[in-house]
């Protein structure tokens, strides 16, 4: 069963170059990356889009932090790439010790500062690992060289659990995160046979959602861990390889948005509960 039509679905902004992330700042403007390395900054009302830097490749996820710097991971430069407030662009990191990344592929903020990041590695063998930066840029391996494609991260809404989807073993896992930092042993919380997950986020009520690089639907796990599907597109005409999805930090607000990387815009989709508060640290 699919919970909802396509035809809900409104087109939030057309004419990108098939983007595969977005996320939104604390005031609620939306950022998204384009395969020639374009960072846009997109008004959800006015539709009003500009290009505000261009990191010369593909950008894969990207998060905000609390002074509207905009943390791109860009897999030809292997790194995490910020793009300042006033539009500057600099490295923020790209190596763990004296190893550089690999495919540095999706990151997301702890409160206490740290920016979680999955290092994919090689999409057809498990070289992927699960990479802590901290607010300085220094870095640390935590779970390291043997995941199956580590795609997008998600965090709990008191930021003590951290999920993970693997990709290519068609699997979300997760992981306490204990006192001192470091990780529990990861546990399959649901596995999505059948699919490529790529990005997920939860809803204030618990659920998560989970945009399938293909087929191209929408998943909906709820808080019993049953999957339903949200959202299907059978002939690919409105949601075309649905990656990222985010929620407006807004909590009036109820539209779940989602990245098409087969085509050239953003979708979105009310779904009648907002989503689940992110964490905005101000880094310098």
């Amino acid at each position: 069963m699919t919970l909802y039509n396509v035809f809900g679905v409104k087109i939030v902004q057309d004419s990108l170059d098939h983007p595969e992330c977005l996320a939104f700042s604390s005031g609620g403007v939306l950022y998204a990356g384009g395969e020639a390395g374009q960072i846009y900054r997109i008004d959800v009302s006015s539709k009003e889009c500009e290009e505000i830097a261009n990191l010369g490749a593909f950008v894969g996820g990207v998060a905000l932090d609390g002074n509207d710097g905009v943390y791109a991971c860009v897999s030809k430069t292997r790194s995490v790439t910020r793009v300042n407030p006033d539009r500057t662009v600099s490295v923020f990191c790209d190596k763990v010790g004296r190893t550089s990344f690999e495919t540095p592929n999706f990151c997301v903020f702890h409160r206490k500062g740290d920016l979680y990041l999955t290092d994919s590695g090689d999409y057809r063998h498990a070289t992927g690992r699960l990479v802590r930066i901290h607010s300085d840029g220094t870095s640390e391996s935590l779970l390291g060289d043997h995941l199956n494609f580590p795609n997008g991260l998600a965090l709990s809404a008191d930021n003590r659990i951290l999920y993970m989807i693997e990709s290519t073993s068609a699997k979300i896992s997760r992981m306490t995160i204990e006192s001192d930092g470091s990780l529990s042993a990861p546990e399959t919380y649901v596995q999505v046979q059948g699919t490529v997950p790529d990005g997920m986020a939860f809803d204030k009520l618990g659920n998560l959602y989970v945009g399938c690089y293909t087929p191209d639907v929408i998943l909906k796990v709820d808080t019993d861990r049953n999957v339903t599907v949200l959202l299907e597109d059978k002939t690919s005409e409105v949601v075309n390889r649905p990656t990222n999805v985010a929620f407006h930090p807004d909590s009036r607000r109820t539209d779940l948005y989602f990245a098409n990387l087969g085509w050239w815009h953003i979708g979105s989709l009310d779904i009648g509960t907002p989503g689940q508060p992110l964490n905005y640290p101000k880094i310098r």
